[in-house]
């Protein structure tokens, strides 16, 4: 099995150069909403309304600040824009790296050049810096299951191809996880976290708590960075070692190290 970077699907990396099979308890973490949906799932605020409590309509985030202090102010500027602030951390690790964009700098080394999404906040400086740079063709997905099809259709044009979703959208390329396995097409899946870290919104947690397991039982092979100085590391032993046997690759960044993300009106 290859070990190259320390890590084994299926284990984590603890920060120290080791292996583990567990993951230790993500550090405290405040997240709420992040499903554009109010519980109930009725997609509308308090009252009824459709619309935020600034009256605006548009969906206003609430981040944590650095300082302790809480920003719900509409983010101006490009669609990522919401997780891109310098008083807004995009990570809850406290080693302070910049996951997003030390995974994006890894993408040409590993040849990938398509990188699929169903959008999401928590992925949001990755999927603003694919979109700026031409060299990168950022497809928006309209279902997370026609980014595996997407993957497999451009290895058999010779290339590896990156499929980035949130946890939730996992269900959806159950099925559709039937082809790569079958075919034998390497496929990268970039998934980002729900269901944990004290979430909030209680009907993401039975799939948050399902994902690894899950993929596992469907043949990916699973990848787990307990910081957010591992998740490239993790993300490029991911890639190789789907080229290697042919099989899908997931790497799971924690909630733990997203960072903390509500919706105005929550606790």
């Amino acid at each position: 099995m290859n070990t190259q970077a320390g890590f084994r699907p299926g284990f984590v990396d603890r920060g120290d150069g080791t292996e583990g099979t567990g993951c230790r308890r993500p550090p405290r973490c405040l997240f709420a909403g992040g499903s554009g949906r109010n519980p109930g799932g009725s997609g509308r605020n308090p009252g009824g309304s459709g619309r935020n409590p600034d009256g605006s309509g548009r969906n206003v985030a609430a981040y944590s600040r650095r300082d302790g202090t809480r920003d719900t102010h509409p983010r101006p500027g490009s669609r990522w824009s919401r997780v891109n602030d310098p008083d807004i951390s995009p990570y809850g690790d406290s080693d302070g790296s910049d996951w997003g964009e030390q995974v994006f700098r890894s993408l040409p080394g590993l040849g990938i050049r398509h990188v699929a999404t169903v959008p999401d906040a928590g992925l949001g400086r990755f999927l603003e810096l694919c979109e700026a740079d031409p060299g990168i063709r950022l497809i928006t997905l309209t279902t997370e299951e026609e980014g595996i099809a997407l993957a497999c259709g451009t290895w058999l044009g010779g290339e590896l191809a990156a499929v980035a979703i949130q946890s939730s959208g996992v269900g959806n390329i159950v099925n559709m996880l039937g082809l790569p396995n079958v075919c034998r097409i390497p496929c990268l899946l970039l998934v980002s976290m729900r269901g944990e870290a004290e979430e909030r919104n209680p009907w993401q947690i039975p799939v948050g708590r399902a994902v690894h397991d899950l993929l596992a039982a469907l043949g990916v092979d699973v990848f787990r960075p307990e910081s957010a100085s591992g998740v490239a590391p993790a993300f490029a032993e991911a890639a190789a070692w789907a080229r290697e046997t042919g099989r899908p690759g997931a790497v799971l960044v924690g909630q733990h190290i997203i960072g903390a993300k509500s919706f105005a009106g929550g606790d």
